[in-house]
């Protein structure tokens, strides 16, 4: 088990780091098999990776908005 040091602002944005960084992998795997095969599958893994992404930036905007809102330090 990691043992987390910080404030609940610093983990809680570490947190959703680590999430962004693995859904900007998987769709970073996604675009190179498009690259190497081009089919569809890959195409709408790309679409899909892409869709995440775009949801966990959102959701991390979302929770710094709440934290300043709250003074969350």
């Amino acid at each position: 088990m990691q043992v987390l040091t910080g404030n609940k602002r610093e983990i809680t944005l570490m947190l959703w780091n680590e999430q962004l960084e693995k859904a900007k992998k998987s769709l970073e795997e996604s675009k190179e098999c498009y690259r190497r095969f081009g089919d569809d599958d890959s195409k709408q893994w790309i679409e899909e990776d892409q869709r995440k992404v775009d949801e966990i930036e959102q959701e991390i905007k979302e929770v710094i908005d709440f934290m300043n809102d709250h003074n969350i330090k």
